[in-house]
């Protein structure tokens, strides 16, 4: 009989640690929950807000601190901004200026080119006229060359003793007329001799 309740006694130890166990986690979970309680009770306090007061007191400066210099950050990144957009006007303008200087230059260059090619054909054509004129005057008997080979427009007026009857310019090798009654002649470069002509240097056409 006094066994069994020992063994009672014994099985009775773990049933009375339990409930000490069970105690100490309730304790510790309505710690757990009124720690936050009392966390809020404080903030809602005056010392709370007293505290809260002085922090914003403290932070508004700073925030205003930091938008100032915000403020003046994007002011200088516009002023940037804007010197850049300056500048690049200023070479789009400097630019524009330079391609109407070249158009100018250009036109005027173009200008010059065709009075200079004016001038020169006009030249030409004169120089050409000239060449034409001097190619059609007759030659004058009295001038040195002429006088120095002895040449006559009428052969038959020669008195030379080179002179044979027949002998005139339409039938001299040189005589560059043809048929007409007035020819060119090497001796006598842009002047004309007379076909019925004679001079010293008559060389018979074959």
């Amino acid at each position: 009989m006094t066994k069994h309740n020992k063994g009672n006694q014994q099985q009775s130890k773990p049933d009375g640690v339990l409930p000490g166990r069970r105690k100490v986690l309730e304790m510790m979970g309505m710690t757990a929950v009124a720690l936050p309680i009392l966390g809020l009770q404080a903030c809602g306090s005056d010392d709370g807000a007293g505290s809260a007061a002085s922090a914003m007191d403290k932070v508004e400066p700073a925030m205003k601190d930091m938008a100032k210099e915000a403020e003046g950050m994007a002011g200088s990144a516009m002023d940037k901004a804007e010197g850049a957009m300056d500048d690049a006007q200023g070479t789009m303008d400097e630019a524009g200026d330079a391609m109407e200087e070249a158009m100018e230059e250009a036109a005027d260059s173009a200008e010059t080119m065709v009075k200079d090619a004016k001038e020169g054909m006009d030249a030409a054509a004169s120089e050409g006229a000239t060449i034409a004129s001097d190619a059609t005057a007759k030659l004058d008997e009295s001038s040195p060359q002429a006088a120095g080979l002895g040449y006559k427009h009428d052969a038959t007026t020669v008195k030379n003793a080179r002179y044979a009857a027949g002998q005139q310019c339409s039938n001299c090798a040189l005589y560059q007329g043809g048929d007409s009654a007035w020819g060119g002649c090497p001796l006598f470069a842009g002047k004309q001799v007379k076909a019925t002509g004679w001079c010293s240097a008559y060389s018979a056409a074959s």
